[in-house]
């Protein structure tokens, strides 16, 4: 008796081992489904219509599942960019939600590829995106050409090292320039966010109001959104969590005599393209701060979060000579801000020829 219940508790517990195997199997084989359908979900158009243009790999696609103004636009603006600069992309790399699949599942579309594209973007500070420079490094070592562009830089003493990878580089902003070119021999440019580029919306049917939105940081955006309900100012968010998503199509409808009071970088760059003044807090990098150097833009529409919200704003709505500075000159740096962008894009299709 005794025998049969060890040899009992023996089978149970070589079934239990059996079971976990069997999880453990149909795990895997989950994750490379998972992988197999990201692969073939952001694989666009792998034979070229034109074997003479320049086949793409666009690494960090900062396009998510739900709507952000400024990431949607900036990759609309990349497309368009490269359809006019003989560019075909081939291969769409978002890193999200697709974070868990192996590099070397990459490696054969890179290999088909003439250039890496990497859109910096908001990624690049405090020694984030090491996964993105290890693609990087892939490409290298497969003798691509790789571009970084678009992006900010900032505490990033652990990345340096991946410098030497970029064929080109270049920096939204002057912070990020200064910072990037202490650090590296090759050529660094500066060039606006690419949501400068393209067309206008036309909107005939425009309208003077004041608009608040959120910030990257969840506790400032608890301070706009009192200080919106307590003015009766329409609130808006960049995601889709919630109800009231800002779109580009709310900012065209907005004339020059307008307000936006933001802590997100995108919302002032469409704020400017638009003519629209833009009071904005310092984000989560330089980014802002850099702008408004670069811009000229009055230091009175940089906000500081120590301050009473409704004073500082209430100084902007009531003087004209700062709202008309403003507008004249996110004009400037907008208009020319086109011609830098296209320039870059030259530079980017010489180096491939």
């Amino acid at each position: 008796m005794i025998l049969d219940f060890f040899g009992l508790r023996q089978s149970k517990s070589k079934y239990k081992n059996l079971e976990k195997e069997n999880k453990l199997l149909k795990s895997k084989l989950k994750k490379l489904k998972y992988e197999n359908k990201v692969l073939l979900s952001n694989y666009k158009n792998f034979i070229p219509k034109n074997d003479n243009q320049i086949k793409a790999y666009v690494l960090n696609d900062t396009r998510r599942n739900e709507v952000h103004l400024g990431c949607s636009k900036v990759m609309e603006n990349l497309e368009l960019l490269c359809r006019n600069h003989n560019i075909n992309i081939i291969y769409y790399d978002s890193n999200y939600p697709d974070s868990c699949c192996s590099i070397e599942n990459y490696k054969n579309i890179i290999a088909q590829s003439d250039i890496l594209i990497f859109n910096g973007e908001g990624t690049l500070h405090d020694d984030r995106g090491e996964l993105l420079f290890q693609k990087c490094e892939l490409a290298k070592k497969l003798g691509k050409k790789i571009i970084l562009l678009n992006a900010v830089w900032q505490n990033n003493s652990l990345n340096l090292k991946y410098l030497d990878l970029f064929d080109i580089i270049s920096v939204r902003e002057s912070k990020s320039f200064e910072e990037i070119t202490k650090n590296t021999s090759k050529e660094v440019f500066i060039v606006p966010d690419m949501t400068f580029y393209g067309e206008k919306i036309n909107n005939d049917l425009k309208k003077r109001a004041i608009i608040v939105t959120d910030s990257v940081y969840t506790h400032l955006t608890n301070k706009l959104k009192n200080f919106a309900e307590k003015n009766h100012y329409e609130m808006y968010y960049l995601t889709a969590k919630n109800e009231n998503i800002l779109s580009e199509e709310v900012i065209s409808n907005l004339n020059s005599e307008s307000l936006i009071i933001t802590g997100r970088f995108h919302v002032l760059t469409m704020a400017m393209k638009y003519g629209i003044p833009c009071a904005a807090f310092p984000s989560n990098t330089h980014k802002i701060e850099g702008l408004f150097h670069d811009s000229g833009l009055p230091k009175e529409f940089l906000l500081d979060e120590n301050l009473n919200i409704s004073s500082q704003v209430e100084l902007l709505k009531n003087n004209k000579e700062y709202t008309d500075n403003f507008k004249v000159m996110a004009s400037k740096y907008s208009e020319n801000a086109k011609y830098k962008i296209d320039e870059f894009f030259n530079n980017v299709e010489r180096i491939c020829i």
